[in-house]
């Protein structure tokens, strides 16, 4: 927000969403967090990450001076007074977790703009990141586009590529879209206001949309290939832990990378156990699983538990 808040731009205001009117209010929260050191850090083991990053976000518009509205509906009433009131020229948005309506969409003069992390019309939808990693992408990219009243379907105003490294997970890839769009946001900015940025429809047949996941979309299946299930484990983290079962046991891991074939042993069988590894036997080589550790168990608990059941050929997989 400083390089915005310091540019020929003006900050109009910045909405926050809170899940109910019950939860607490990210301005009472900013203005605590304005007197800690390390607002983010403290409020996001007291509230959750979700929440810090709203913390996060309205601190640093108080200190940059800047109008804070919570809502639970970015289209009530009273939202669309506050933003009749603000008379932005443009609504900046980026993963929002409400469709803007009709009305909300046609009050800024130039628009709402949104970031999505793809180079659409790929990967729209609510996971592009996890869509990227989990097709073994090398490219991704931000797009900066027009509102309308389709998820991800506006005209085009920007895309900036964004290279996936082979180490790269969702925490990484994040980073890096993250860093693209302060980069890229004054470009936009000052092509609208300069009439230098043209419009261009997406290309809806080339368009994709990553299905929703959840919690049990983090089990691993051993009778994937190798690569496959590397790109499972990089796609899935941070949102959903990747995680196998020893007997009712759960086992997750935050990474793991192919490695040499196993030699006609079954899929999920354990080939060699170390402290900071389980190597395990997948439909065609091997994976490195790295930094096992059983769900729930303290480090020392969980060591213990692994050194003493995983052995070589046992077997890894679906809850017994």
């Amino acid at each position: 927000m400083w390089r915005l808040a310091h540019s020929r731009h003006e900050i109009a205001g910045v909405f926050i969403h809170q899940k109910s009117s019950n939860a607490p209010m990210p301005g009472l929260l900013m203005k605590t967090a304005s007197r800690l050191p390390k607002a983010h850090a403290v409020a996001k083991r007291i509230f959750g990450a979700r929440q810090a990053e709203r913390v996060a976000l309205g601190r640093a518009a108080h200190l940059n001076k800047v109008r804070v509205c919570a809502c639970t509906d970015i289209n009530d009433n009273r939202t669309l007074e506050v933003v009749r009131e603000l008379n932005p020229d443009v609504l900046l948005t980026m993963t929002w977790p409400k469709k803007f309506g009709a009305e909300l969409l046609n009050l800024p003069r130039f628009g709402c703009i949104n970031c999505h992390p793809s180079l659409l019309p790929k990967h729209r939808g609510r996971f592009p990141l996890t869509a990227a990693l989990l097709a073994g992408e090398t490219e991704t990219g931000v797009t900066f586009h027009l509102m309308n009243e389709e998820y991800d379907a506006g005209d085009i105003l920007l895309q900036k590529p964004i290279t996936i490294a082979p180490q790269d997970n969702g925490v990484t890839l994040f980073k890096k879209c993250g860093l693209m769009v302060l980069d890229s946001l004054i470009e936009v900015l000052d092509g609208i206001a300069e009439v230098r940025l043209s419009p261009r429809p997406q290309e809806t047949q080339q368009d994709s949309l990553m299905p929703g996941l959840n919690q049990t979309d983090g089990l691993i299946d051993w009778n994937m290939a190798s690569t496959q299930i590397a790109c499972k484990v990089r796609a899935l983290y941070p949102w959903i832990m990747p995680h196998t079962f020893h007997r009712d046991q759960r086992i997750d891991f935050i990474a793991c990378e192919a490695a040499a074939g196993a030699n006609g042993a079954a899929p999920g069988q354990v080939l060699t156990y170390t402290d900071k590894s389980i190597l395990v036997a997948t439909q065609d080589a091997a994976i490195l699983v790295k930094s096992p550790r059983v769900t729930g168990f303290s480090q020392w608990r969980s060591r213990s538990y692994l050194k003493t059941h995983i052995k070589s050929g046992g077997l890894l997989g679906a809850k017994s």
